[in-house]
């Protein structure tokens, strides 16, 4: 499965903080699928007869109990100042596994997308009449043949993340830097007036987010990320820029507010934070060779003979 979160293996189950990995919360993704075994009853078999043949596997992908104490072992190394550790079923939507017969010319034949009952287990049943072709090649697979008979799982994630930003300081410097400077007076002559002097200049907004930034990059002001582990490089750059700009207004404001008198000000604190979500899906996928499956549980003993001829599906 490519489109993995951001986690951590361990053996083949796929494990992955949900929110800040600190509050403690953990979800998971199942290893290999593979075929039900219920009180030592393997859930799968065989029909054969002179034509066709009847095959029937009720399927699984779930995790075992130790395969989640090793992940729960292992979260508690990664991730040593989370809170109580609750690991759950990852929730993925629209499960479906798929069943494919093989040979060495190519693909005979395909079973599914069919519909899975869902976490823990994620059930689901195949029963299908096989051609005579199909049937050799899959009894093959249950004596133990690999790159015949392959069990598919597919699933949707989506995970709810959120780019957090937070800029704090004092802006007291830059204040004072752009604060407008009063005109002197001028004389109209001996005889005349004195002229008022014009308004000094305001500072322009564009004028504040430069010295917003030279702030930052000299690190005067203080900005921090506290980003969800997924949230994509555009919510978060999305996140900072709005709140530079909320940053600059304000300062802009204070400016306009104070004019030249602004020199004046003592401080001027600021701890500013802007949080943005985002819906992140991947796409997970799982892939089992049965045939190896089932060298490793006695698939041969699973072919028996059909009582009846049973006839071959037209393809």
């Amino acid at each position: 499965m490519t489109d993995l979160p951001k986690g951590h293996y361990v053996g083949e189950l796929y494990y992955l903080p949900v929110g800040s990995p600190k509050d403690g919360d953990f979800v998971f993704v199942p290893g290999s699928p593979g075929i039900e075994i219920e009180q030592g009853a393997v859930k799968a078999s065989l029909l054969s007869s002179p034509g066709g043949a009847m095959v029937s596997v009720q399927a699984v992908w779930q995790a075992d109990e130790s395969a989640l104490e090793s992940a729960r072992a292992d979260i508690a190394t990664h991730y040593p100042d989370a809170d109580e550790i609750r690991l759950d079923a990852a929730p993925l939507s629209d499960v479906t596994a798929t069943l494919t017969i093989g040979s060495a010319s190519g693909v005979l034949h395909t079973v599914g997308p069919n519909q899975a009952s869902g976490m823990p287990s994620n059930r689901v049943v195949f029963s299908e009449t096989l051609t005579a072709a199909e049937k050799l090649e899959t009894i093959n697979a249950f004596r133990g043949k690999p790159g015949v008979l392959v069990l598919d799982y597919a699933g949707t994630l989506s995970l709810d993340e959120s780019a957090t930003v937070e800029i704090a300081g004092d802006l007291v410097d830059i204040v004072k830097s752009l604060a407008p400077k009063p005109v002197e007076e001028k004389s109209g002559g001996f005889f005349s007036r004195k002229k008022d002097p014009p308004p000094p200049e305001p500072p322009t907004l564009d004028m504040c987010a430069v010295a917003l930034n030279d702030a930052i990059a000299s690190g005067r002001l203080h900005i921090v990320n506290m980003d969800t582990p997924n949230v994509s490089s555009r919510v978060r750059d999305k996140a900072t820029d709005e709140l530079r700009a909320t940053l600059a207004k304000m300062l802009f404001d204070k400016l306009q507010q104070m004019g030249a008198d602004a020199i004046y000000l003592s401080s001027f604190p600021v701890r500013l934070r802007k949080s943005i979500p985002e819906s992140v899906t991947f796409q997970i996928s799982r892939t089992v060779d049965l045939g190896m499956w089932f060298a490793q549980n006695g698939g041969a003993r699973l072919v028996a003979e059909a009582g009846a001829p049973i006839p071959e599906p037209p393809r």
